[in-house]
């Protein structure tokens, strides 16, 4: 989680998993999560982040979302 700086608005970046995201689905967002993805979405909506899904596609390498941002802050 994070303040932007451009908005002020506290934004949140969360991974997508296979199984997560609507089946041949090109955009990621509420509509188009299924099962955990689209809990955790509407939680952390509820908690007053923007909530914002990325599709993972580092999980089979044994990290993820969170690790790659990391290397990034």
């Amino acid at each position: 989680p994070y303040v932007d700086k451009t908005t002020g608005q506290r934004r949140l970046l969360f991974p997508i998993f296979p199984g997560e995201l609507a089946e041949g689905a090109l955009a990621v967002n509420r509509e188009t999560l299924r099962a955990k993805g689209r809990r955790a979405f509407d939680l952390y909506q509820e908690l007053g982040y923007e909530a914002s899904p990325v599709r993972d596609l580092t999980h089979h390498l044994g990290g993820n979302t969170h690790c790659i941002v990391n290397v990034l802050s």
